[in-house]
């Protein structure tokens, strides 16, 4: 099927929904079961079959593995978790021991200098808990969670230079204490741990607020920018924290998170695409990192807590951006591509049980068995959660089952 080109995305070839005539991707059966048509379905379990493939000889090069980077981001601990999503759907025990002996490679390289989930040691711990639990080896998913915890003190200490977006800084840390609770079955964190870290947040927030005089009362910034996305940005932050709702304060929850939420979306554009940075008026960056795919999980949560119709009607028009702008012509990867572009419309699909989000996560889906026919940049790390095949092959296995799916690294808390 040939598509037109714009600078950063592929002209959408995929027909507009129209009930009963464009939804023969799935079917919607008894009990909200969704179906996948028997094309689409062989497709995409075709597709990650290759994927696995190819990502298995990696994992079968050792000499590939030695000194590379070990987060979840691009690294083994990303590798790790893809094996055991795999195992858990096929049942296959020889994933889990993948997964196992990657996690264990990237737990021989802490080095207590990052503490996201993402690119740091929280990840790899968090992440070997929740392998450990799933091989019966309780008292090794304990000991994980208990060094998870010991990080706290560098996260928590406003005097550090941490910063506070989801990819390095303090909002990823507490991202790793929300997924063990949610996750892990046979260990818990603190709610009280999980409140300082919330209390380190704000803090820093409101200190940055009050320094720049800003009538926003939670302010942001990574390397001198404030940006506002998701993997960055105050996006991300946010989210996070009406991820940890229970463990705000009412007063927090309203004089400080939703003012700030409030201001973010005045940063949105016509399109209905959110400004990268301040001071930024290109509409160009469609995707989770930056743009409305990362910033659609933020409303989606925000309106069910808040119930504020605003939220809704954004979350809205941004899902018809990525529509519009999200065959990325970069790739395919969850970070910056179409997988990642897809999973936007799964997060509205489950605030709304509208079909045509269903329908539009479908054709990116289909798109994106296509694999690699129309990417257009490689990833520097081609195997990767992140950025490469193991991430695509995650979202591929998710649709099967879309009910359920939730973006990894990210929703799933």
């Amino acid at each position: 099927m040939e598509t037109k080109h714009s600078s950063r995305y592929h002209e959408n070839p995929y027909p507009k929904y129209i009930k009963r005539e464009t939804s023969n991707f799935f079917c919607i059966k008894e009990n909200d079961n969704i179906v996948l048509n028997e094309t689409l379905d062989k497709k995409i379990r075709h597709t990650v079959a290759r994927l696995v493939k190819d990502i298995d000889k990696e994992y079968e090069s050792s000499d590939k593995f030695r000194d590379l980077d070990h987060s979840v981001y691009v690294g083994t601990s990303g590798q790790a978790m893809f094996y055991f999503f795999y195992y858990l759907s096929t049942r296959n025990s020889k994933y889990l021991d993948k997964a196992q002996k990657l996690i264990e490679r990237a737990l021989r390289h802490l080095k207590r200098r990052r503490f996201s989930f993402l690119n740091g040691d929280a990840g790899s711990l968090a992440v070997s808990a929740l392998i450990y639990e799933a091989l019966g080896k309780q008292e090794q998913a304990k000991d994980s969670v208990e060094k998870l915890k010991s990080l706290a003190p560098h996260v928590i200490d406003l005097n550090s230079d941490i910063p506070d977006e989801i990819l390095y800084g303090r909002a990823g840390y507490l991202y790793s204490l929300l997924f063990v609770n949610k996750n892990v079955k046979s260990t818990h964190v603190d709610t009280a741990l999980i409140r300082q870290v919330v209390e380190s947040i704000l803090k820093s927030g409101q200190a940055l607020s009050a320094e720049k005089q800003s009538s926003i009362p939670l302010e942001y910034e990574w390397h001198g920018k404030n940006y506002y996305g998701a993997a960055h940005g105050v996006a991300g932050i946010l989210f996070t924290l009406l991820k940890a709702n229970a463990h705000l304060t009412d007063r927090e929850r309203d004089t400080l998170v939703k003012p700030t939420l409030d201001a973010l979306l005045k940063e949105s554009l016509p399109s209905g695409n959110l400004k990268s940075s301040q001071g930024s008026s290109a509409d160009r960056l469609v995707q989770w990192c930056h743009g409305s795919p990362g910033f659609v999980s933020l409303l989606q949560v925000a309106y069910e807590i808040y119930n504020d119709q605003s939220y809704f009607d954004v979350l809205l028009k941004g899902s018809d951006h990525v529509w519009k702008a999200g065959l990325l012509r970069k790739g395919y990867s969850l970070c910056h591509g179409v997988a990642g572009n897809a999973y936007s419309f799964l997060t509205v699909y489950h605030a709304t049980h509208n079909e045509e989000q269903l329908y539009r996560a479908m054709c990116f889906a289909d798109w994106c068995t296509q694999y690699n026919q129309h990417e257009e940049m490689s990833p520097d790390r081609p195997y990767s959660m992140y950025e490469g095949k193991a991430g695509l092959a995650f979202f591929l296995l998710d649709i099967l089952k879309p009910s359920n799916a939730k973006f990894p690294g990210y929703e799933d808390i």
